[in-house]
């Protein structure tokens, strides 16, 4: 009897259990039951039934139902189904309806033919492929797997979204991870992370990929949290540590090194020409910013096969950094004709000579004559050449230009002015004329008439249009 309750019994009362004749004998002892798969090896005689102190294992390989047998015997050869048929089900076993193995769960297939209520060997199904995960570790190779079969996709740093899907019964995977770029001012460097960082200080960058925070390197900083790139120290300028913050840490190259490039990692260069402090450049000789206002740049001087720097020929301008070729002539001067270029003369009249554009090399190294004049560039003429429909007026010297138009109107006035002084001369003389008339006729009145005083004559004189007097007496 396998029993959960205190019973008296003897040896003598026919039951087949740990108290039977020959084993305990006569006792009252509980009636218990070891569970499947194991038998009573240790029978209390009296007290409280302990599974565990009286119930024993059956040996490897065998099974037994729940009992209250002490013998190992009651464990017989155990056969249980294989995966991928109906789970926890065994065949032969003790004592009752042995149970059909021969049939595979939903997600597994038959591999090999097996007679009705024997064992079957089932084989797991493989899902079809949800194709690859940008990304993450299955960027380029496809997830599969087979059924219950989990699958991990990790998330490369600078994103997230690491996680699991399953391969179901159904032979579809569960839902697959997506993999999401960190936005900008965050980054992710450990793929377990569910969600990005946002704790890059000033002093340091977030990596392109945003894959992590790094210190800014020599030669940059940066003021800002958050940011993608750090600022870099200008040209000439260098910072030999790390994780700066503000442009303070720049230094001026020393005088006699430079520094070329924006953001140099290294030190200063040697620069025996570099002069100044915060030197960017390395000049191998002079350079045309070398040379003053007065002076313009050569690549090889006096045959030295060395750049340098030549004083300015008189009448020109060598404003700024220049060469030969940007040379221009000043207000009243003019270039002298090839091959002699770079030799300047003053012009007859200054005021034919404007002096060349030198902000604008472009310019015609003649083309800054006045109006009507024109520069003759084989005979140098000082722009004092007229220009078509130009002309020199009669009675001046070389180097004045007028319009043809104006040399017209100014003949017209003259013959104009010539004629109107005509009529006025001879309005004059009739004038004159009718004045002396009239004083000869007068006095031939007063000689006929005595009563007519002298004065009254002389009065008539003074009041005529002819101012000169007559100094005839009666």
């Amino acid at each position: 009897m396998c029993g959960s309750k205190w019973e008296s019994i003897t040896a003598n009362n026919g039951l087949n259990n740990a108290f039977t004749a020959g084993r305990l004998g006569t006792s009252t002892a509980r009636l218990g039951c070891c569970p499947a798969d194991t038998y009573m090896s240790s029978p209390e005689g009296t007290g409280i039934f302990v599974e565990t102190d009286s119930c024993s294992p059956c040996p490897v390989g065998r099974a037994s139902i729940p009992n209250d047998d002490t013998m190992d015997t009651i464990c017989q050869n155990a056969c249980i189904c294989p995966n991928g048929t109906p789970s926890g089900a065994t065949l032969c076993e003790y004592n009752t309806t042995t149970v059909d193995c021969s049939a595979c769960n939903t997600g597994y297939t038959i591999s090999t033919a097996a007679a009705s209520r024997s064992a079957q060997n089932c084989l797991a199904n493989t899902c079809s492929t949800p194709g690859n995960v940008a990304n993450s570790n299955k960027a380029t190779s496809s997830i599969t797997g087979t059924t219950f079969q989990s699958v991990e996709v990790i998330c490369i740093a600078g994103y997230i979204g690491t996680g699991t899907t399953v391969c179901q019964a159904s032979g579809i995977f569960s839902s697959v991870p997506t993999c999401v770029e960190c936005a900008l001012g965050k980054y992710n460097d450990d793929t377990t992370n569910l969600v990005c960082k946002d704790d890059c200080s000033a002093g340091s960058f977030i990596n392109e990929d945003k894959s992590s925070c790094d210190a800014c390197p020599y030669g940059q900083w940066q003021d800002q949290n958050d940011t993608s790139s750090c600022k870099k120290c200008a040209a000439g300028k260098i910072s030999k540590k790390y994780f700066q913050t503000s442009k303070t840490t720049c230094e001026d190259c020393k005088i006699g090194k430079y520094n070329p490039d924006a953001g140099h990692p290294e030190s200063c260069l040697p620069c025996p020409t570099a002069a100044k402090k915060g030197s960017h450049k390395c000049r191998s000789g002079l350079q045309p910013a070398d040379c003053n206002d007065k002076q313009y740049w050569v690549p090889n001087i006096t045959n030295t096969n060395k750049a340098g720097c030549k004083t300015c020929p008189s009448g020109a301008a060598c404003n700024g950094p220049i060469k030969a070729k940007d040379i221009r002539a000043l207000f009243g001067w003019s270039r002298c004709p090839a091959p002699h270029i770079l030799n300047f003369t003053k012009c007859k009249r200054p005021s034919s000579c404007l002096g060349e554009d030198f902000k604008n090399a472009s310019v015609a190294y003649y083309a800054s004559c006045a109006k009507g004049h024109i520069q003759n560039s084989s005979l140098n003429l000082r722009c004092s050449q007229c220009a078509p429909n130009y002309a020199v007026p009669s009675g001046s010297s070389l180097g004045t230009c007028i319009s043809c138009e104006q040399q017209s109107g100014a003949m017209a006035f003259i013959v104009s002015a010539a004629f109107f002084a005509v009529i006025a001369f001879v309005i004059l003389i009739a004038l004159k004329m009718r004045s002396s008339y009239v004083f000869f006729y007068c006095t031939v009145s007063y000689q006929k008439s005595p009563n007519i005083s002298y004065s009254s004559l002389l009065t008539l004189e003074q009041n005529t249009v002819v101012l000169p007097k007559h100094n005839t007496q009666p």
